[in-house]
């Protein structure tokens, strides 16, 4: 993903990420190692009373990111392709911008949603959190934490930034350009506009999530949604939202034992 979205996604406190599945809803056992993020499945095989809770839905802002195609033509491509993969779309067969010019392109995702759960109903469970399977050496490292929200989008719109029609056209020539397989669809909103979604319904690829720390301690277990933030003076005046990394998008890698 280009660092446009990954500063506004991290700015509203989310972590992007690459999930290799659809249909995953929080809550979520995940650990940090090295750069490695490994999810560890549904917080509710470890605590059963977390499954009886029903992740709510949430509406969110259309994410608007611009895309300079006229010195980094490669970089507008690969920014495609990485949103592509957000709205479940992973493999598209032919992607070329040459149609589009040269000046800025509008990524835009557009119906985005949440399902989250609240993380304070979470705290007065978690004592019955069970870390069979999980190397001990991340318990006691406070490398865990919960995903309580994931994001999601049903579309990917894609316009010139001056509003203008794309150079080549588009209507009856969009097979020249761009192809998404069986996977994904094409609409033309209008001359400047093309609209990208999934061809599943209902199946959506999260592309990011919020995330609590989780801490062992004497007295049990310890959920941080935040974190401290030092100001002027070294006084903990504010916070701001847990992230286990900043200004980069993370693949996931499954292990649900």
């Amino acid at each position: 993903m280009a660092d446009a979205l990954v500063r506004e996604l991290n700015n509203i406190g989310y972590l992007p990420v690459f999930l290799p599945r659809t249909g995953i809803q929080p809550p979520e056992l995940y650990n940090f190692d090295d750069r490695r993020l490994i999810r560890r499945g549904p917080l509710g095989d470890k605590v059963p009373e977390v499954a009886k809770l029903k992740p709510k839905k949430g509406k969110l802002p259309d994410i608007l990111i611009k895309q300079k195609t006229k010195k980094n033509l490669t970089g507008a491509l690969s920014f495609l392709k990485n949103a592509l993969r957000c709205i479940g779309i992973a493999d598209a067969p032919k992607l070329d911008l040459s149609f589009a010019g040269s000046g800025t392109l509008l990524f835009a995702f557009s119906n985005v949603h949440s399902l989250y759960v609240n993380p304070t109903k979470l705290e007065n469970l978690l004592n019955a959190l069970s870390t069979v399977g999980i190397p001990q050496e991340y318990v006691d490292s406070d490398a865990l934490h919960i995903a309580y929200d994931y994001a999601y989008a049903a579309s990917l719109l894609l316009s010139r930034g001056d509003q203008k029609e794309f150079v080549a056209g588009i209507k009856g020539k969009l097979g020249d350009f761009l192809d998404l397989g069986a996977e994904g669809k094409i609409q033309v909103v209008n001359k400047t506009t093309l609209a990208f979604s999934s061809s599943t319904r209902g199946q959506r690829a999260a592309f990011a999530y919020k995330a609590g720390r989780l801490f062992k301690r004497a007295g049990g277990w310890v959920l941080k949604p935040e974190v401290p933030m030092l100001s002027v003076g070294k006084s903990r005046t504010s916070t701001r939202p847990f992230l286990v990394a900043r200004g980069v998008v993370l693949s996931v890698e499954m292990d649900e034992n």
